[in-house]
């Protein structure tokens, strides 16, 4: 079996057609609206009276006597005309009244459907697919900026978006903000983001007690991304709780679900490294720093996988994983390194000496043949004298 983390950072950008209908089923059932929408209404026409004249003069018996005429143009003067359309206000592209009833009409999914299939993941494409499908210009590049997002960063979204995994996936890159911000639609929050995975019915696989908790947030990277953790100050550990897909002896399932992480050492020390999951299968973990292989994957099926490094307060470590063959699951990749306290340092003490001990397990010399090596570090000829 090829060693797969390595060569997988290139099956990245490689995404099924299948995505084409990442959200076409369940996006108008997530999108609301931040605003409500819709034009001004016309004012109601009156009329002036152009020829009315009072002239002022009353009679004894008491009636006012008005001796003008009043005449009705019929042109009406609307004094409440409706707001005249200036473009939708920045950060609200798709509250317009042209984009409402698209969307509340259903016609998004038909509209997207067909784009989505001619564009895939093309930005520009997409955009001008939108706007020639009845979208306003700035909602379709919206719209067509988060369809890409989606598709390039989030391929757990492939069944609809509604899950509790795409939801968290779609925050976590950064595809709902950009979508609020730009259209003023909302792709709502998870349920619990960030709650491990039990979600989607995985059963959780127990990190031990002693070491930090970090919940994998993003289920399925794109593997020119990282996810750094943050080891809080004191701790001798941490364990990450997560999910993963599993290949058949590799294929896509294995190459669109792998799972990166980065980190930084607080210590110098050595550390242990393992990876559990719940039912035998063959899944792997690698640990790189600088591209170099610090531990690699062991071929074969099981419940575990460990390996051993040292690590260097202020360097980078990147742990990949991925599960090349089994049944998808939960796991638990934890890493907890030993005795933080480092060994003083030996300075080798060879003043004055040609030969014997320098302190630090080492020698300050040889003497030549014949010669012997005294108490007092030098070399001479005869007894050295007592050992």
């Amino acid at each position: 079996m090829d060693f797969r983390m390595g060569i997988l950072r290139e099956f990245g950008g490689s995404k099924s057609m299948k995505r084409s209908r990442i959200f076409l089923g369940s996006l108008c059932l997530c999108l609301t609206f931040a605003l409500g929408c819709g034009g001004g209404e016309g004012g109601t026409n009156t009329t002036t009276d152009t020829g009315s004249a009072d002239t002022g003069t009353s009679n004894d018996t008491g009636t006012v006597e008005d001796q003008g005429t009043s005449t009705d143009t019929g042109t009406g003067v609307d004094t409440n005309p409706p707001p005249q359309d200036t473009g939708p206000a920045e950060g609200e592209a798709c509250l317009t009244q042209t984009d409402n009833t698209i969307i509340e009409s259903g016609q998004l999914q038909t509209i997207l459907d067909g784009c989505a299939a001619s564009c895939t993941a093309d930005e520009a494409c997409l955009s001008t697919c939108l706007n020639t499908g009845g979208f306003t210009p700035a909602c379709s590049d919206c719209i067509g900026a988060f369809y890409a997002c989606s598709v390039n960063n989030c391929e757990v979204c492939e069944g609809g978006i509604d899950g509790t995994l795409c939801l968290g996936c779609l925050h976590e890159q950064g595809c709902a903000a950009s979508l609020e911000s730009c259209g003023g639609l909302i792709i709502p929050d998870p349920p619990d983001i960030g709650g491990g995975v039990n979600h989607e019915g995985f059963t959780e696989v127990p990190c031990p007690a002693d070491l930090h908790l970090i919940d994998e947030l993003e289920p399925n990277d794109a593997s020119d991304l990282s996810n750094p953790i943050t080891v809080p100050d004191g701790a001798n550990g941490f364990c990450i709780r997560g999910g993963l897909l599993c290949g058949s002896d590799g294929g896509n399932s294995y190459a669109n679900d792998l799972d990166f992480f980065d980190f930084t050492s607080p210590v110098t020390a050595n550390a242990e490294f393992q990876l559990d999951w719940a039912e035998s299968g063959d899944w792997d973990f690698t640990v790189v720093s600088n591209d170099e292989e610090l531990i690699t994957f062991v071929d074969g099926m099981g419940t575990s996988e460990v390996g051993s490094t040292g690590l260097v307060t202020g360097s980078t470590y990147a742990i990949r994983l991925g599960c090349w063959a089994g049944t998808d699951g939960a796991y638990a990749m934890w890493v907890r390194w030993g005795d933080t306290t480092e060994p003083p340092v030996c300075t080798p003490d060879c003043e004055g000496k040609e030969c014997g001990d320098d302190g630090c397990d080492g020698v300050c010399g040889t003497c030549d043949e014949g010669q012997l090596c005294g108490m007092d570090g030098l070399c001479s000829v005869g007894d050295p004298g007592p050992p």
